[in-house]
């Protein structure tokens, strides 16, 4: 929740800037949903700290269409995505399930799958065989990192249609 909220923060500081003159909010997305809007002018430093690595993108405020075939570094991919949620399907031989939130560019979720070189402690979907995976997309490209179980994600996951 920390990471996400960093990364919704450092978006907006960075983006922020360059719409000061039109706009005078700032508004922070949870994962579960949950809007907080501070006025902009009422910010003097906004500061994070962490214990993990944390992962940097930048928002542009409008919703991004992911929806289609995608070629990656792990095999084909389909999203289909409804507003901000998206599932996916991958390596039809793993049954493989893809299921997560995007926030502006950002995608953070879930892979799901029926076998995996590690198994995990308990179930998602039913399956014990997942991972964490985030991504962020530029136009037709994405680049993330994909991991197992609970770890955060390490694994370079990249792709474009």
């Amino acid at each position: 929740m920390k990471k996400m909220l960093f990364i919704i923060i450092l978006a907006a500081t960075l983006v922020f800037p360059l719409m000061a003159s039109a706009q005078d909010t700032l508004t922070i997305i949870f994962k579960d949903g949950r809007q907080q809007v501070v006025n902009y002018q009422d910010v003097l430093r906004i500061d994070f700290h962490s214990s993990g690595a944390a992962d940097y993108s930048r928002s542009s405020g409008r919703e991004v269409n992911i929806e289609g075939l995608w070629k990656t570094s792990e095999g084909d991919v389909r999203f289909w995505q409804t507003g901000n949620q998206v599932t996916g399907s991958y390596l039809p031989k793993e049954h493989g399930e893809l299921t997560g939130v995007l926030t502006g560019n950002l995608l953070n979720g879930f892979w799901i799958e029926d076998m995996s070189d590690r198994k995990c402690s308990y179930p998602k979907n039913g399956r014990y065989y997942w991972g964490k995976f985030q991504h962020v997309f530029d136009g037709n490209r994405f680049s993330g990192k994909w991991g197992y179980c609970d770890t955060e994600p390490d694994k370079s996951w990249t792709g474009s249609r």
